[in-house]
């Protein structure tokens, strides 16, 4: 496993770059109600990037039934980028619901294997109070302006992934017959299409829980 302290940090030149950013952003000429159809005038190269990737990817599973799922969703980008998505290459598609898993409390259990950067540590990467809710509201109001505006097709599961993935797959499972669960199993066993891993922290004991509950191929 890498260790977390040896991945990329951004250099002294980007982090200052970054914070004359945010500090064009504090002070915008922008009037507020003209914002949020400009904010790409103070998106990042990298975050560009990381756009287009995520399109890619999505555009490999539109001829597969099933959902995506984010494990370790945080502030939600991801989540609104997957929204998005699938309101622009299949907007017709009731059955693609986007889930989102996260304790929104940062990181619990941290073992030695999850690497000796100072940014692992207990309740690293966590959120601001209730602001689950606020994502909520957030993905609600980005599907009133998408096609299908009547059905809501994102769910957000709080708690630890394993725990909360096996008590999502079960609602499901308690919601079907068992002729309908025959049916939703066998018809694509890669009925959860996308499982995209935001997680920093995702030893082996995450990885067989939800390799077990999802059963996923990955995306060729």
């Amino acid at each position: 496993m890498t260790d977390v302290s040896e991945s990329p940090r951004p250099s002294k030149q980007e982090e200052a770059a970054r914070f004359a950013l945010r500090s064009l952003f504090e002070r915008r000429p922008i009037p507020d109600a003209d914002l949020l159809d400009h904010l790409e005038l103070f998106l990042r190269p990298q975050r560009i990037a990381e756009l287009l990737a995520l399109s890619d990817v999505y555009q490999r599973i539109l001829d597969v039934h099933g959902v995506v799922m984010e494990f370790g969703v945080r502030w939600g980008r991801h989540l609104s980028v997957f929204s998005g998505l699938r309101a622009t290459l299949e907007p017709s598609n009731f059955y693609r619901r986007i889930v989102g898993f996260d304790t929104f409390a940062g990181f619990k259990g941290v073992d030695v294997a999850d690497g000796l950067s100072a940014r692992v540590h207990e309740g690293a990467m966590s959120v601001t109070s209730g602001y689950e809710a606020y994502l909520g509201e957030v993905l609600a109001l980005h599907e009133l302006e998408s096609p299908l505006s009547h059905i809501r097709r994102f769910e957000l599961c709080k708690g630890d992934a394993p725990a909360a993935l096996e008590a999502y797959l079960e609602g499901i499972r308690r919601r079907l017959s068992p002729s309908r669960i025959s049916t939703w199993i066998s018809t694509d066993p890669r009925r959860t299409v996308l499982s995209f891993f935001s997680l920093t922290l995702c030893g082996a004991r995450f990885w067989r829980s939800t390799r077990r509950c999802t059963r996923t191929s990955p995306v060729r």
